[in-house]
């Protein structure tokens, strides 16, 4: 019994010394665990997605455009011998790839600042796909990007906000009442618009709610999700 004891003592200090304490709205006070002092911090990380305590993403953001920027300059160099097509699916496997892992935790909240920030990124892999210069003034990158068929940051976010609307439709559908007139919005299966004020605002709950009013009937009834990805993909293009 010692031998199991002293296993889990090792493995318990071992877990306390990785261990964080963040405050949503509060700033909390060291704790002891093990004879180990945690300190609180602002931020924390969890299943790659960077966590902070006023339920930002600035941090995450920032880190993932990073991790674009190293994509793009790979993508120079390592396709420089390959076809614009390869150069292609180089940037949906290293670009997109980090942009969708785990998109729906924060592209649905994105401002308008953070959206700038990530198509600024997405931009210079977009100059490495088609081999251009990293700098031009002459050039616009939004028809080049249209021409290789590439989703913008918006374009993402908003397909990634329906199709979780869409997967949570059956909350969100029993949510919808015929109470009152039958008005557009009603026959539409639209809920009333959610209070969107203070951390409400920085919900992945209520931006789903709202995108809910943007699905069109059809995908709300639809059970097939390859039909709703396509309808959501034209839907967005």
């Amino acid at each position: 019994m010692s031998h199991v004891l002293k296993f889990f003592l090792k493995y318990a200090i071992q877990y306390a010394s990785k261990t964080q304490i963040v405050g949503f709205g509060f700033t909390p006070a060291a704790q002891e665990l093990h004879g180990i002092t945690i300190t609180p911090s602002s931020s924390f990380k969890f299943l790659g997605l960077t966590i902070e305590s006023n339920l930002g993403i600035d941090i995450h953001v920032s880190n993932v455009c990073k991790k674009i920027r190293t994509a793009a300059a790979r993508i120079r160099t390592e396709g420089s011998f390959l076809s614009t097509n390869d150069r292609r699916t180089l940037y949906q496997a290293w670009v997109n790839g980090v942009i969708c892992s785990n998109g729906g935790a924060y592209l649905p909240i994105l401002n308008n600042s953070q959206t700038t920030d990530l198509q600024t990124a997405c931009n210079q892999a977009i100059r490495a796909v088609a081999k251009l210069p990293r700098k031009s003034r002459d050039l616009s990158i939004s028809e080049i990007r249209k021409q290789l068929n590439l989703p913008s940051i918006k374009q993402i976010a908003e397909r990634k906000c329906l199709m979780l609307a869409w997967k949570s439709r059956s909350i969100l559908s029993t949510l919808h009442t015929n109470d009152g007139p039958q008005t557009r919005a009603r026959s539409n299966g639209n809920l009333p618009a959610p209070d969107q004020k203070g951390f409400r605002g920085k919900m992945i709950s209520t931006a789903t709610r709202s995108a809910w009013n943007r699905l069109p009937h059809d995908c709300k009834v639809e059970d097939n999700s390859a039909k709703v990805k396509q309808a959501i993909k034209s839907l967005t293009l």
